[in-house]
């Protein structure tokens, strides 16, 4: 464009020095002037000098166009293309992309718009992606770069490093230079390649993609200043204030993006295998680059995932057999190498000694025997090479990592791995005496919150403890005291230690008390050996200190973390050994308590009869002894059994007394309430909150994504022109040809029945992922409802799969408590029978859960069979049977206001 400008100015001069030249000759010389003439003279002379400049550089273009190293803005440079090959099995990260093409949009706006009165600024738009060796910080980078480059003439991508070393600033800009067209080897001095980059881009839309950089030096050398040029980052460091731009962290996928991931790069004949995905995907700690060589050996493999899984299993074998598509373990080497001192190494041996998912900086100070300024020099080291993560940065995709405003960082579990099997790892006698340490320092630390807490309130025991093992800042302890519940979830592993140390040490009253906290809290991490290990020196502790509250208190926390585990036989036990104490000790609040506790675990059973029992006890307890918070929870609890059993439908709005918000299980029996009577935005609100209280805890997690599974299914049946159990939805996911896509929020789901339920199938398959480390009765649960899914998605021959999983495990467990889950087996397994061609024996299973539901009380789930009862006897012409299930499935949920079903058995019997 501007060889053409120039062009048209000389053309211009030349046309007006030549009109003034031939008028000066035809001129009179008595009209001439002498400056006229000498004007033209000099126009005459110049206008061909340019005239030749401009043909000159016509050529130069011409040449440079033809020439091999051309690449000129107009063109797209070829290692980013805008679709790629790979695109076909990226999986994934949308959240992560929709904030960052969020965040481009922003910048792209401000620095075209400035705000009044403010100066442009010639920076470029700067997106940051940071985070662990192998979280797919490069990958993700390529497909933001092919989702923005529709906004920019070309697109470049530029490794800043080269076999862990970093590529010199001289050496990047030419490589850009030669990209973008313009021969660097002409300027080989840095500081006037980086002039000739300046001016090259210069009013150009230019993306560059920088993977890899190793420091912000090495990014300021190579920014252009053009505001209509963008830069991606991508790192393993956080650049983020050095280059005045606000970073992502990027953490693992979730479970189910990870096996979405795994599933994109097997044979078909393997991706219908979910438990092998999750428990491969587990393996590989969900590190993408880790389950992309998973997937690939076991499509090479003749055992498949299976024997993949069996090689993953030593973990000192992991990190080697996971190298096929970059060495983890060697990018860990070398940052170990080359970023870390001596001590820093030394500190990372420590933490990997820890159990809990994440720490605070102090946990080094006893680890190590050092300074609180020591810990946070060396943590800050550590984390500077991304070895160890900063959670504080990770938002805002991830909720608060502390709520008592502490930094907290995490150590990646491939970091463990690797550490744990490096040959100069800690010796066995230096383990022990750093955790006697740090669990010496605990008991300590929980003596003092617990005094903060107003629990403790006799003297302080002798303790050897040094006082910089202790957390150094001011009124630390109280800050801890406040959010006590959400402390105790993040750092369970190494209470349960404390626990028993205190116990140990003789310290009964901090053993007892800090065991009591425990309650419903169960992690992912959690050993339920040592959990069980602790509770009973608890008992021992509250037992000999003669307070009968203090062991009522321990039995309903034991009984409470039971139930969370589904252990209901131990769970039953402790709950009512310690409702017996209560009584006999004139204790009515806390039988109140113990009683709603087992009136709960009953009804998540689904065993309504015992449930009513428990919840009179209650009753009659607060009767004696009034408490209003936990009066309006026996209420809730109340109306819902009341619901399920008489079909009595029921509302609740707003908090409780005092404000008091709902916690896991109440939210659940509304989200519930709210699914019966097809009220989704209030249901998917209630889950939605639920989900937050459950974060990191794998057996609520399951059953929150079971009851998702329910809302998503009735919400799909609640359609207008649902089809019959005879009709199915067209499969809406077929998981064994396709497993791309994202799990979304029912909100998400729009209105048609496909997606509905392939958002079911997704949350089917994260509720068994989560169950299956329990097992038991929520794993049970947990593969009906994604058989369930599965079958909504016709995908009959994984359903059966799945349901013939789930009866393997019903089978060992006590008859008492899994009649409702063996009923939901029949009911589905009937439901299967049907669609398969197999009405009679659909009849025979149908009508065995039904006596089932029966037997238990529970009106809406025998409402919900004799609906599909009626359908099977009509299938084979037996219509007064069939209507006559009709009728009284439709009564049953006219009577209880729901609408979907109701109007699904009107539907059928109007067929009829």
């Amino acid at each position: 464009m501007k060889v053409h400008k120039t062009l048209v100015a000389a053309s211009t001069v030349l046309a007006v020095s030549l009109t003034l030249y031939i008028a000066q000759a035809i001129a009179s010389d008595t009209t001439s002037s002498n400056w006229t003439l000498l004007v033209s003279l000099a126009v005459s002379l110049v206008a061909p000098a340019l005239l030749v400049l401009v043909v000159l550089r016509i050529v130069v273009v011409v040449v440079r166009r033809r020439s091999p190293a051309s690449g000129l803005l107009p063109t797209h440079e070829q290692p980013v293309p805008r679709a790629a090959a790979s695109d076909l099995t990226f999986r994934g990260r949308e959240r992560e992309l929709r904030l960052l093409l969020d965040r481009h949009e922003e910048q792209r706006r401000a620095l075209a718009q400035p705000e009044a009165g403010a100066r442009p600024r010639r920076v470029p738009a700067k997106i940051l992606i940071y985070g662990p060796p192998g979280v797919g910080k490069s990958e993700l980078g390529r497909v933001l770069a092919r989702r923005l480059a529709p906004h920019y003439d070309t697109v470049i991508s530029v490794p800043m490093g080269e076999v862990g070393l970093p590529v010199e600033p001289g050496k990047l800009l030419g490589t850009m230079l030669d990209k973008l067209g313009y021969q660097s080897s002409l300027q080989t001095d840095p500081g006037e390649r980086r002039n000739m980059f300046r001016s090259v881009t210069d009013g150009k839309s230019v993306l560059f993609v920088f993977d890899g950089a190793r420091d912000a030096d090495q990014i300021r050398a190579v920014m252009p200043s053009e505001p209509r040029c963008g830069v991606i980052v991508t790192s393993r460091f956080n650049l983020g204030s050095a280059l005045e731009a606000k970073p992502l962290w990027l953490d693992v996928p979730d479970e189910a993006e990870a096996a979405e991931i795994i599933r994109a790069y097997l044979p078909a004949a393997e991706r219908g295998h979910f438990d092998e995905v999750a428990e491969v995907a587990a393996l590989c700690e969900r590190l993408p680059m880790a389950l992309r060589s998973a997937a690939e050996l076991a499509a090479e493999k003749e055992g498949g995932l299976r024997e993949v899984k069996r090689h993953l299993d030593k973990p000192s074998k992991r990190i080697e057999r996971l190298a096929r598509h970059g060495n983890i373990g060697e990018r860990i080497q070398t940052a170990y190498d080359t970023s870390l001192t001596p001590p820093a190494q030394q500190a990372l041996q420590m933490l990997a000694l820890l159990e809990t998912p994440t720490f605070v900086p102090w946990a080094l100070q006893s680890l190590l025997d050092i300074t609180p300024q020591q810990a946070n020099e060396l943590i800050i080291e550590l984390a500077d090479t991304s070895l160890v993560d900063a959670l504080s940065a990770r938002e805002p995709l991830s909720p608060q990592p502390d709520q008592s405003g502490f930094p907290r960082f995490r150590l990646s579990p491939l970091v463990r791995v690797f550490l744990s099997s490096h040959p100069d790892f800690l010796g066995e006698e230096e383990q022990r005496a750093a955790l006697g340490r740090l669990y010496s320092a605990s008991v300590v630390g929980v003596e003092r919150v617990l005094r903060a807490l107003g629990e403790i309130t006799s003297p302080p025991a002798a303790s050897t403890v040094q006082e910089y093992w202790l957390p150094s800042p001011t009124g630390w302890e109280h800050k801890v005291a406040a959010n006590a519940e959400h402390w105790v979830r993040l750092e369970l592993n190494l209470l349960v230690e404390v626990v028993l140390t205190a116990h140990e040490q003789g310290q009964d009253e901090v053993c007892w008390r800090l065991a009591s906290w425990f309650c419903d809290r169960v992690t992912a991490e959690v050993n339920h050996k040592r959990m069980a290990l602790a509770f009973s020196a608890a008992l021992v502790s509250a037992e000999r200190s003669g307070d009968t509250l203090a062991v009522i208190r321990v039995r309903r926390s034991y009984g409470a973390f039971l139930l969370v585990a589904e252990q209901y036989l131990a769970a039953f036990d402790q709950l009512y050994t310690a409702a017996s104490l209560a009584e006999a000790a004139a204790m009515p609040l806390e039988q109140a308590r113990l009683c709603h506790e087992a009136g709960h675990a009953w009804q998540r059973l689904g065993c309504q009869g015992n449930a009513r029992d428990d919840v009179r006890f209650a009753e009659l307890a607060l009767a004696r002894q009034n408490d209003e918070r936990l009066a309006h929870r026996v209420r809730l609890l109340s109306a819902e059994i009341q619901a399920r059993s008489e079909l009595e439908q029921w509302h609740v709005t707003g908090p409780g007394p005092g404000n008091d918000q709902p916690r896991f299980q109440e939210l659940i029996v509304l989200a519930d309430a709210c699914v019966r009577r097809g009220s989704w935005p209030e249901a998917d609100m209630y889950l939605a909150q639920a989900e937050q209280e459950c974060a990191e805890e794998p057996a609520r997690s399951a059953y929150l994504y079971s009851r998702y599974v329910a809302l998503l299914l009735r919400k799909k049946d609640a359609e207008p022109g649902s089809g019959s159990l005879l009709t199915p939805e067209e499969p809406a996911l077929d998981i064994a040809a396709d497993g791309a896509g994202q799990i979304p929020h029912a909100e998400e789901d729009g209105t048609a029945g496909q997606d509905l339920v392939a958002a079911a199938v997704r949350y089917g398959e994260r509720a068994v992922a989560a169950a299956r480390r329990f097992g038991g009765i929520g794993e049970i649960r947990a593969r009906v409802v994604f058989a369930e899914a599965l079958l909504a998605s016709g995908d009959t021959a994984t359903c059966e799969v799945q349901l013939n999983k789930a009866t393997t495990v019903a089978d060992c467990q006590p008859v008492r408590f899994v009649q409702v889950q063996q009923a939901e087996l029949n009911r589905v397994r009937g439901m299967l029978d049907l669609q398969s061609g197999r009405p009679q024996v659909a009849i025979d299973r149908l009508e065995r859960a039904l006596q089932a539901f029966i037997q238990q009380g529970d009106a809406w789930c025998q409402a919900r069979t004799r609906l599909f009862l009626g359908e099977a006897y009509l299938s084979q012409a037996q219509r007064d049977k069939g209507l006559a299930r009709l009728y009284c499935a439709l009564e049953s949920f006219n009577a209880c206001k729901d609408e979907p079903n109701a109007r699904r058995a009107r539907k059928l019997i109007e067929e009829s």
